[in-house]
């Protein structure tokens, strides 16, 4: 290695030296002068690229001076580079066996061997490969033991000790390397792996950790220390170390690591921003346009989500992931007969039994939205049949039963359901909640008030949130128009637990149901100036004041405040919507419900609102048509017989216009 050190003539020089040092008795055969003129000319052969003239000036030079060590080596990396393997490993052995004290003849020996276990596209039986590794391994540890300080020879030993999955033994030798050579950052690049294989996630943190102290740009440094913090879900990490890097050098894949992270964080937005301009310059990236249209399906601008996926399966058309994503959109949106095409047509195409049943899972969920409830229950059924033990399934079905009326296959269900997992704690089957709250609201449903306000009591003390369950009890009350019951359960909670922000959101939506105007208001107002940030509380004070026609531009700064803080909820822009409509600027009011039934398309009061909003605008097919959608999709009855009144009403102004 020394032409890569020196100049040619500096090379010649130290060689010449090193052979009138090494102490050997010269027998008369032995000639220095015309081995060093030989061995000069085949450096210079050699930094020609002249392997053939190399190689015949070192036999020449070995000839004269057969007991050099030194010309061995030199001799046979010329041999490696021209692809003569064994007669450099003989000459390497050969080196050894004159001078066994050379660490460097032991060192290219492991090396040669450790590249013949590497070698790709080569057929080589597994048990000889295994034998090179071992060589190498050998030879490398015989380099360490004659130079303790050969820190090259640690880490190719660390690297071979890592493909052996030998991780202590790996551990051990990048220890040694790093020792020696601190700033060595492929050292802690492995020895991070090591420690991974050993699943100590945070020791293989803190070594690449300790690695940026010396190479804050190295890509595969910072990509695998990412990657650690994300599978940790330490997110925030991942995103300062992504943003850090991104300051000094582009890199679209660290771009990409970074938007994934955002999005993991919910800073969708901004993950947003980084995959559309990643997928501009890069079209054809379908990773990129993949996760851009989760992004924004996850905004809920499921018509951006839905075009972002197209474009994938204009390439792809078979994509599982981008037609099941597109059929999630297009359900979102109301276009439910498309959903249910493709879902369909995933089933024919699917070749897992895991996306079957995630397949068929959903499209039970658009049958249940599309309120074909027989549908939705064959499927939950067939997927029960395949495993009687999925309870979450089971569940999904009780509910269909309850939003069909069959309330009594919905109680036997339930019943079963939570009888099943009743005895086991909360924080040891934390799907018990699931069936505890399927089992109340379906009793509820059934007429059986008491009984589910029973069965919430009897678990207070064992839940870990016993404020939420007040909360679910008082919702029961509500839905049966107790209000009474309703406030003195609120009360009686917020005796207890005087600082939980939903005890009093709770107490203020019931004052507004009892038409207590300025008790909630109040309540409200004084949530919010304890965090202003409640977008919830923002929201209800907006939905307040427009209902009542007044204070109208507090309630506009109201929801928008509310929509800065959440801008994907449809119910914020059905209430902006709707205090536009109040305050008749119907251009503004059309505008903000289309944006709401995009992003919630299953609302009854969304749709109300746009029947209102046509019906004033004289567009008496559009009322009509979104008049019919909030009955489809109303589970009060006097909500329904309200809006029932309005489609009667649009029904004959339509048959005037016919006439």
């Amino acid at each position: 290695m020394y032409h890569n050190i020196l100049g040619m003539k500096n090379v010649i020089l130290l060689f010449f030296l090193a052979f009138t040092s090494l102490g050997y008795v010269v027998a008369q055969e032995v000639d220095l002068a015309g081995s060093y003129y030989h061995f000069s000319q085949a450096k210079m052969h050699e930094f020609r690229a002249d392997y053939t003239e190399a190689v015949d000036e070192f036999k020449k030079a070995i000839s004269l001076d057969s007991h050099s060590s030194q010309l061995r080596i030199e001799f046979a990396r010329v041999l490696l580079k021209i692809g003569n393997v064994n007669h450099a490993i003989q000459q390497c052995e050969t080196a050894i066996e004159l001078d066994p004290s050379d660490s460097a003849s032991h060192f290219l020996l492991a090396q040669i061997y450790s590249n013949l276990s590497n070698m790709d596209g080569v057929p080589t039986p597994l048990s000889e490969k295994q034998d090179n590794v071992n060589r190498a391994i050998l030879e490398f540890e015989q380099t360490v033991e004659l130079d303790p300080e050969h820190f090259e020879a640690f880490f190719y030993l660390g690297q071979l000790h890592l493909e052996m999955k030998n991780y202590q033994s790996s551990l051990d030798s990048f220890s040694q390397c790093l020792q020696l050579r601190p700033s060595m950052v492929p050292a802690y690049l492995l020895k991070s792996k090591a420690y991974r294989g050993l699943n100590n996630l945070e020791a293989a943190l803190k070594v690449l950790e300790q690695a940026r102290e010396y190479d804050e740009t190295n890509i595969e440094m910072i990509r695998e220390l990412g990657q650690l913090y994300e599978s940790s879900k330490e997110y925030e990490k991942a995103s300062n170390l992504y943003e850090e890097f991104l300051e000094v050098v582009e890199n679209p894949e660290i771009e990409f690591r970074h938007a994934l992270v955002l999005s993991q964080q919910e800073r969708l937005l901004e993950a947003g921003s980084i995959l559309q301009r990643l997928s501009n310059n890069d079209p054809d990236n379908l990773r990129l346009k993949i996760l851009l249209g989760e992004v924004l399906k996850r905004r809920k601008s499921y018509v951006d989500a839905s075009e972002v996926f197209r474009q994938v399966l204009e390439v792809e058309p078979n994509n599982f992931t981008a037609n099941f994503r597109l059929a999630e959109s297009l359900a979102r949106l109301g276009e439910r007969q498309e959903a249910i095409e493709i879902f369909l047509h995933l089933l024919e195409i699917n070749g897992s039994d895991r996306d079957a049943v995630l397949i068929r899972t959903s499209l039970a969920f658009v049958y249940q939205d599309a309120r074909q409830f027989e549908k939705s229950i064959t499927l939950f059924q067939a997927i029960i049949r395949e495993n009687s033990e999925n309870d979450l399934t089971k569940l999904r079905l009780s509910y269909v039963f309850k939003e069909s009326g069959q309330l009594e296959k919905a109680l036997t269900l339930s019943e079963e359901l939570l009888s099943k997992h009743g005895g086991s704690s909360y924080q040891d089957n934390p799907q018990k909640e699931y069936y505890l709250i399927a089992r109340a609201q379906i009793l509820s449903a059934a007429n059986r008030l008491q009984e589910a306000v029973q069965l919430l009591r009897d678990q207070r003390l064992q839940y870990p949130e016993p404020e939420t369950l007040y909360v679910l009890e008082s919702q029961l009350y509500l839905e049966h128009k107790d209000y009474f019951q309703a406030q003195q359960l609120i009360e009686e909670a917020i005796s207890q637990y005087s600082d939980r922000e939903k005890l009093q959101f709770q107490l203020a939506a019931i004052y507004e149901r009892q038409g207590e105007f300025e008790k909630s208001k109040t309540l409200f107002e004084k949530i919010l100036r304890k965090n202003p940030e409640h977008a919830g509380a923002l929201n209800y004070l907006r939905y307040m004041l427009a209902d009542k026609g007044v204070q109208l531009t507090e309630a506009l700064g109201y929801i928008e405040r509310a929509l800065s803080l959440d801008p994907h909820n449809g119910a914020y822009w059905d209430s902006l919507g709707w205090v536009y409509f109040r305050l008749n600027e119907l251009e503004k009011a059309e505008l903000n419900l289309i944006k709401a039934v995009r992003t919630n398309d299953s609302d009854a009061t969304i749709f109300d609102h746009l029947g209102d909003l046509y019906f004033r605008l004289g567009k008496y097919q559009e009322a009509h048509k979104y008049y019919e959608r909030s009955i489809l999709f109303s589970t009060e009855e006097e909500e329904q017989q309200k809006i029932k009144k309005k489609l009667s009403d649009v029904n004959g102004l339509l048959s005037r216009e016919s006439n």
